[in-house]
């Protein structure tokens, strides 16, 4: 367990939950020396002492004893006599199994990777610089180490004795003890560039965690370049063709969820507030946005790169919480599967602290101390992305002051001048830290908005201040010890008492959690700080920066009025049901009208948030859950589990009808002893090869009996029905991948760069085809045409306009042309009975950088809006996906046997190819199994003892220094 690392370490990124909890007859023994004299001697005299001793470390600062074993997963359980000490054992392991992870975590934070990666990495590194994730960080220290509040001081506590951990293993590291990855040759990373790890660099993790989470200015800069460019390609266009797609941006911009099922009903479910006259402000004139900028702004941003986790289709997550009168033991449980980048090593380290009545385990992000989700002996929780909008841009006219030297912004008819601010990266040339050259960045921050978005220049430079810039204000500028809140849930003992936790500390980091006790009680809470805005304005699109769109009372001041009371978010307890569902969908309905700016009276926010998930798999949980309980059924930790792991697409559903129609047609002129020459399908057969024709009739027979679940066809077992069923997936997803590029592309390249191609994110294209297809008469294209064109003209493809293409055509072609790829594709070979979905939708958890360090690549079920989230996206046929669970958790909390939870992360938990932890959870993962998590002491010491016989890693004490 703690020999010098053999092969490789590494990074990646990692992002949230896990569960965990405990009754007293899971109490650990407590740790006393042999001796009895209290100090650094000896191992407890107890059930520890079952397993073997591998080797025994002095811990510097340490109050008494610590014992580490591993379970069979190779887990940490750490016992000790303080939080602190616990954290010094978890410092200490979290680095010798994943430091080089760590280390880049805290780089990425502090925009310091360029050090390491040169100058490609500088994009990467403005953004947490221009953000003031490491200023944020040192800032919630300052405020700690000054406070005398007891929570403080033991977060205080925990955060030096984590940092002394982390840096004895730093220190056996460069005294030889442990070796770095030798992949990591190609990026010079040695172990004298190492620095020591200290208690602002866990904050600056934390803080990265945060942001990645919840800053998103992207929807809000391409959204508004898509409406201007609009008014200028298609409004008023003289080309007839071309005004008629005026509302194209509408009808790919529309917010209502396809699948209309929300976690409460409406504002009147939940705990509300009442209700008082809505926050006006006085209205100045506003000017256009401007489009050019918006353009460059959103283009250097989608280029600025990042760590993996950092992809906005790769936030999401499943949760929901069930009450005991609905569960087969009367017990709560919680769910909980996060959506995030698949990486190597995992997101997510799991571990045990046990110290005292401190009992928790759960996952963490490499470089925090403590839990950051999971379950204690009294409660379990799980998060998601909530999808609040905690973040605006602001459209701001620059000019020089009035006054004197210096660039002010017009702000309430006046001037407010910009705050230079120096940044300086060190970027090597040729990855040696040694020789990095220094480049000096000067940023512009908006005293009452939020730093400049800059443009970076070739030659590592920034383009000059225009006329008009954009600033972003975000609700994690004004920094907050948000660490609080992971010790306090952590200790927390009741869903009330963790609520208040939530809301008390959980400044930002946009997140619905889910909660339960042993005594019963379940809940749901997206306490973080959400803007007040006024009404009659959209925050999801840039605004004005001229005083007319401000947070709060309008004034320049930060301060507490400009966010909405947490108690008024949407949020509900105990709810008739017995159940709450979230999966990054709207919670309330806000969007149904299509208008998330719904401008509520009273102390209810106007305005929560709109770019959600279209619906479908929080619509598919809930189907599940009010299916296992009609005629008085019961859900158990089985049936969550099933639920986590469910493939059936509702997509599915809603395109299978206009499959079956098109290969139907297909099928029947192929068949027509005479064909009509006339036929507008007469083309799209032509074009076929004769297998794909004589294969219509097969297709459109294997789409109707499909069952609507999307299995890969490799799974043991699977009987003929099964895999009819997977090739039925293949053909949809590769119809739905050609019926959006077949109605879209041709608008999109219209409004966008031409070398871009098609590209539209998955929510997006969910919502359009489906309204195209089930819903044209909703359409705003070709509104201005004929009664019959509307919607029907996103058919017509602008780049023939000799030809004028019909629903029908495009609907034959988009089935035609994906059976032919079918036949076409290496992957899948000439013969249609070999075909299997996942021989080209396979899951591949990825390092970093390319040194080869990527996972095998697995056959996967599901699809774009399963449950089981395997989103390859519309753009192209590359039907593999890295972002999906990062964890699948099930917690049951029995009062009398303590917490009972499973969990499994897509990798392992050592980052060294010659452990026997390396990956030996991904197959689990690939299989939806989530082993049982051994969490009492009479469950942890066996399965010790196994992984002692077994691997030979046995027990590992700390002993206080002399």
């Amino acid at each position: 367990m703690h020999r010098p690392s053999r092969a490789a370490l590494a990074l990646a990124l990692a992002f949230l939950p896990a569960c965990s909890s405990s009754s007293d007859a899971g109490t650990p023994t407590r740790i006393e020396p042999r001796d009895g004299s209290g100090g650094g001697g000896g191992a407890p005299a107890g059930p520890l002492d079952r397993v073997p001793l591998e080797n025994t470390l002095t811990g510097r600062g340490l109050s008494a004893p610590v014992e580490l074993v591993r379970d069979e997963l190779g887990v940490p359980h750490i016992y000790a006599e303080t939080v602190a000490d616990a954290a010094y054992a978890q410092g200490y392991i979290t680095a010798h199994d994943r430091f080089v992870q760590m280390d880049f975590f805290r780089r990425n934070a502090s925009g310091t990777l360029s050090e390491l990666l040169g100058a490609s990495a500088l994009p990467s590194d403005i953004e947490p610089r221009l953000h003031h994730l490491r200023a944020n960080a040192e800032a919630a220290w300052a405020t700690l180490q000054a406070s005398s509040e007891p929570l403080d001081r033991e977060a205080v506590a925990a955060l030096k004795a984590y940092a002394a951990g982390v840096n004895q293993w730093i220190d056996e590291l460069k005294a030889g003890e442990h070796a770095l990855p030798s992949t990591l040759v190609a990026l010079n990373y040695r172990p004298e560039f190492v620095s020591a790890w200290s208690e602002v660099d866990s904050l600056a993790v934390g803080e990265l965690q945060s942001f990645a989470l919840s800053f998103d200015v992207d929807f809000d800069l391409l959204r508004t370049t898509a409406v201007e460019r609009e008014k200028a390609v298609f409004a008023g266009a003289s080309d007839p063709a071309y005004a008629k797609r005026e509302g194209f941006v509408a009808d790919v911009s529309d917010l209502r969820p396809i699948v209309p099922v929300f976690t409460v009903d409406g504002w009147g479910e939940f705990d509300g507030a009442a209700r008082s006259p809505a926050l006006v402000q006085p209205p100045l004139r506003a000017p256009e946005p401007d489009l050019e900028l918006a353009r460059l702004a959103a283009r250097a941003r989608s280029s600025r790169g990042g760590l993996p986790a950092f992809g906005p289709a790769e936030r999401g997550s499943n949760n929901w919480v069930v009450s005991g009168a609905v569960s087969r033991s009367g017990h709560p449980m919680v769910a909980n599967d996060t959506h995030l980048s698949l990486t190597n090593p995992s997101l997510f380290y799991m571990l045990h602290l046990s110290a005292g009545d401190f009992d928790v385990m759960g996952v963490q992000f490499p470089g925090v101390p403590l839990v950051t989700v999971g379950f204690n002996r009294r409660i379990a929780w799980g998060v998601t992305v909530s999808q609040l909008d905690v973040s605006d841009v602001y459209d701001e006219a620059v000019a020089p002051c009035a006054g004197g030297a210096g660039q002010c912004v017009s702000f309430r008819n006046g001037q407010v001048p910009l705050v230079p601010r120096e940044e300086t990266f060190r970027i090597s040339f040729g990855g040696d830290v040694s020789k990095a050259e220094a480049v000096t960045l000067t940023f512009y921050d908006v005293p009452h908005h939020g730093p400049i978005l800059p443009r970076v220049k070739a030659g590592n430079t920034l383009e000059p201040l225009g006329a008009r810039e954009l600033s972003v204000r975000y609700t994690g500028h004004e920094p907050y010890p948000i660490f609080r809140a992971i010790l306090a849930v952590d200790r927390a003992r009741s869903v009330d008492e963790a609520r208040r936790a939530i809301e008390a500390h959980f400044a930002y980091g946009r997140q619905n959690w889910v909660l339960a006790d042993v005594e019963g009680n379940i809940g749901w809470t997206q306490a973080t700080r959400l803007p007040k805005r006024p009404a009659g304005i959209k925050p999801w699109l840039v605004l004005p920066g001229d005083g007319t769109a401000e947070w709060g009372n309008g004034d320049d001041k930060w301060d507490a009025d400009d966010y909405v009371d947490p108690t008024k978010m949407p949020r509900a307890f105990d709810p008739a049901k017995g159940y709450l569902v979230t999966a990054n969908a709207d919670p309330i309905g806000v969007t149904a009208d299509n208008d998330p700016a719904n401008d509520a009276s009273g102390d209810l926010p106007n305005y929560i948030g709109a770019d959600y998930d279209p619906g479908a798999r929080v619509g598919r949980i809930t189907d599940r859950i009010t299916e296992a309980l009609a005629g008085g059924g019961k859900l158990d930790p089985d049936a969550m589990a099933s639920i986590q792991a469910d493939a059936v697409s509702l997509l599915g559903a809603k395109l299978r009808p206009h499959f079956l129609a098109a290969a139907a047609e297909l099928a029947a002129y192929v068949a027509a002893p005479a064909r009509d020459a006339a036929s507008p399908l007469k083309p799209v057969v032509d074009a076929a090869p004769a297998p794909v024709r004589a294969f219509y009739a097969e297709a459109r027979a294997l789409v109707e009996g499909w069952s609507l679940n999307t299995p890969s066809g490799y799974e043991a077992g699977l009987d003929t029905a099964g895999i009819d069923d997977s090739r039925a997936a293949l053909l949809v997803a590769a119809f739905s991948t050609r019926l959006a590029r077949l109605t879209f592309a041709d608008e999109l390249a219209a409004l966008g760069d031409e070398a871009s191609g098609f590209r539209m994110p998955s929510r997006a294209a969910e919502r359009a085809l489906y309204r195209l297809l089930d819903a044209p008469g909703t359409l705003a294209s070709g509104s201005t045409g004929e009664p019959g064109e509307r919607g029907e003209i996103l058919f017509d493809d602008l780049g023939t306009p000799d030809v004028v293409e019909t629903r029908q055509v495009v609907l034959a072609r988009a089935v035609s042309e994906a059976i032919a790829w079918a036949f076409a594709e290496p992957k899948l070979g000439a013969d249609p009975r070999a075909w299997r979905w996942g021989a080209v939708h396979t899951a591949q958890p990825a390092f970093f950088v390319p040194l080869g360090l990527d996972q095998d690549a697995y056959p996967r079920h599901g699809g774009i809006g399963t449950v089981d989230v395997a989103d390859h996206g519309y753009d192209d046929d590359n039907y593999s996906f890295r972002g999906g669970a990062a964890i699948r958790f099930v917690c049951e909390l029995d009062p009398d046997k303590g917490p009972v939870a499973r969990n499994v992360v897509p990798g392992g938990q050592i980052f060294d190819s010659a452990s026997p932890h390396y990956k030996d959870q991904l197959e689990l993962w690939s299989r939806n199994e989530a082993p049982a998590l051994p969490f009492r002491l009479d469950e942890v010491v066996p399965s010790a003892e196994r992984e002692q016989a077994k691997n030979g890693l046995g027990r590992l004490r700390f002993t206080p220094a002399p």
